[in-house]
């Protein structure tokens, strides 16, 4: 077997507002939701048995997200709205980050790492809607794992630093 990397998908839906944000951005302070479509990438490597087994490592990934995320509303920890969630028990993911996409790609990508620690993550890739991305890159990943191809991460000058996301807005 060679070298190769998995990918799994998952979709989910979720609310949230974004609070702060001016401009064209500002509309997003209004509680709204999103499908939201989740690849994770690991590294395969070669050799027998495969280190990534589909069918294990897809229900692990697709249960947390279900449990967490789906039909939940991420909200923002210091979000006046997180008192009315936690009065009413409805379903929440609080963050640290203002909820954006970009936050929720690294909070699944940092679950995925603490939750399936013997596997190699590569990356988590969230997709909101059919336009907007952000994705997480995993610690110690390099340009030979940017991804997709052809997008401005493949040229960019340096490496980022473990955590830090990379956003792709379509316009």
């Amino acid at each position: 077997m060679s070298n190769t990397c998995v990918r799994v998908r998952h979709e989910f839906s979720a609310g949230h507002r974004i609070l702060g944000l001016t401009g064209a951005g500002e509309k997003c302070r209004n509680i709204h939701g999103h499908n939201f479509t989740c690849w994770w990438m690991f590294e395969q490597g070669s050799g027998w048995p495969p280190r990534v087994e589909f069918g294990a490592v897809k229900a692990q990934l697709r249960a947390m997200v279900d449990e967490l995320f789906d039909h939940a509303f991420v909200v923002h920890e210091d979000d006046d709205f997180l008192d009315y969630l936690i009065r009413h028990d409805l379903k929440r993911y609080t963050l640290r980050d203002r909820p954006t996409t970009e936050a929720i790609a690294a909070a699944i990508g940092q679950l995925t790492e603490e939750r399936i620690p013997d596997l190699d993550l590569v990356y988590v890739q969230l997709t909101e809607g059919s336009n907007n991305e952000a994705i997480y890159l995993a610690h110690d990943r390099g340009p030979k794992f940017a991804y997709p191809p052809g997008d401005l991460m493949v040229n960019a000058p340096s490496v980022q630093p473990a955590g830090v996301l990379a956003a792709e807005v379509a316009r």
